[in-house]
């Protein structure tokens, strides 16, 4: 490896795919541990020679040949690491001090130490999940491939969908998929389909998978196969310790999106605005729309943790069960996305409810930049959690052009404005309302006509 790139790496200091170790004679116990983290999760780059803090100390040059020895024996012998995985310290000169280092690639196998103990890696160092059964079950589906949406339901019938939710997919893959072929297909027809109706390999049973049930399924069939199904938000705007109101949604993912997003809508102190499609049209639509999105479609569903959003005057948060791959926060100028429920995620972008994987989070980070100056906080561990700052110097400025924005829509739809309309439109205060009239009057965009209670604007000059 280049010796730049060595220094970059030890620069940047420890972290999910990064670990030093001091040991300057052997490697220790605690470093076998984390080969099998790395090995078990995303890869990464185990040095020695090196302390905690980044301070370069060295190995002992003498049993150099030793500890390369040592460990390639180890990592190639099932006692101690099972499957074997054939792995070789390399050497670099930092500073003048001897440094071994070795990249453990991502395996697509489950590791164990010592044949008996299961570690994967988070940005907190090694975390052992051997006693841990749920854990232990997710790192194999993960690395098998296996996803619960794949789950297949035989005791599920057709009776069990709702047909009304099925109509409104294939009216909407008209508008967004025109190239699929739905609209040619009955009800059935569609359920029907490969990703939808599966036969499970081992047991040879036929049935529904779980991702059919759950985009289209009917609220009651849906909760008794998971009781513990729903999405829970909380508006925490003037009791952040309790919450101001609930809302509890429980229908099917496609229905639940409309639902979520009307709440949010009508509850989320900065306005933003939606057609009948669900279109949103400003930068904080933009970012609700991605959030209820993503808690949909990326949620581990065997999980009982409920999916929540929280909304905050100034923030909006969002925590969904997660099958992790990171297992840390994520970098969203250096993330490489992908999906975890795949065919949910499909039928959502062919409806328009989502983009192609990993553009959401990019349009929410655009959007954070560009209009709040802030970053999206987005954690990839046991909860999948994303955590959206609205406030900014620029926010007041961004609300008051959008509420302007309004205030013309209104009066060209309608001819003209009183102040009474303007606070019903914009849920602002008399002041408020006032305030962006006369602003708008002084950039001659409109004018005031009458006087009191008979006052109204247009587009109308006085001569």
């Amino acid at each position: 490896m280049n010796l730049n790139l060595i220094k970059g790496l030890i620069k940047n200091g420890e972290g999910i795919n990064i670990e030093f170790k001091s040991s300057q004679e052997e490697l220790t116990q605690s470093g076998f541990e984390t080969v099998v983290s790395f090995l078990n999760t995303i890869g990464g780059y185990l040095f020695l020679g090196i302390n905690d803090d980044g301070k370069v100390v060295g190995v002992n040059e003498e049993l150099v040949s030793t500890i390369k020895i040592n460990f390639a024996n180890a990592v190639n012998n099932r006692e101690k690491i099972n499957p074997p995985m054939p792995l070789m310290f390399q050497e670099a000169y930092i500073d003048n001090f001897l440094i071994l280092y070795v990249y453990v690639p991502e395996s697509s196998e489950v590791h164990k130490l010592n044949n008996q103990l299961i570690f994967e890696r988070t940005d907190e160092g090694d975390r052992n999940i051997t006693d841990n059964s749920y854990a232990v079950k997710r790192l194999y589906n993960r690395k098998s491939g296996y996803k619960t949406e794949d789950i297949i339901l035989p005791n599920i019938t057709f009776d069990d969908f709702n047909r009304d939710t099925i109509a409104k997919a294939r009216k909407l893959t008209t508008i967004y998929s025109p190239s699929n072929n739905w609209k040619e297909l009955s009800d059935e027809e569609i359920l029907n389909q490969r990703y939808f109706y599966k036969t499970d390999k081992l047991t040879g049973k036929q049935g529904y998978t779980l991702s059919s049930l759950l985009l289209f399924g009917k609220k009651n069939v849906i909760c008794g196969e998971l009781s513990w199904y729903k999405v829970d938000v909380l508006k925490k705007i003037r009791d952040v310790e309790r919450f101001d109101d609930r809302f509890i949604c429980e229908e099917n993912l496609i229905d639940s999106y409309d639902a979520l997003l009307k709440y949010i809508e009508n509850n989320i102190e900065m306005p933003f605005y939606l057609n009948n499609q669900g279109i949103t049209y400003n930068a904080v639509g933009v970012i609700v729309r991605e959030i209820v999105s993503n808690i949909l479609i990326h949620r581990e569903f065997m999980d009982k943790t409920p999916a929540r959003i929280l909304i905050y005057k100034d923030r909006i948060v969002s925590e969904n069960a997660n099958t992790p791959k990171l297992f840390t926060k994520v970098d969203l100028d250096n993330n490489e996305p992908f999906s975890k429920n795949s065919t949910i995620a499909r039928v959502f972008r062919m409806i328009g409810y989502a983009d192609e994987v990993g553009s959401g989070f990019e349009k929410i980070k655009n959007a954070c930049n560009d209009y709040f100056n802030s970053k999206p906080i987005i954690e990839d561990k046991d909860t999948f959690k994303v955590n959206i700052s609205l406030t900014s110097t620029d926010i007041i400025q961004a609300e008051e052009i959008l509420h302007k924005e309004k205030i013309l829509t209104y009066i060209s739809n309608n001819g003209k404005i009183n102040n009474q309309e303007g606070r019903e439109l914009l849920r602002l205060e008399k002041t408020q309302v006032t305030n962006l009239l006369n602003e708008l009057i002084k950039e001659s965009k409109i004018f005031r006509h009458g006087q009191g209670k008979a006052t109204y604007y247009d587009y109308n000059k006085i001569e």
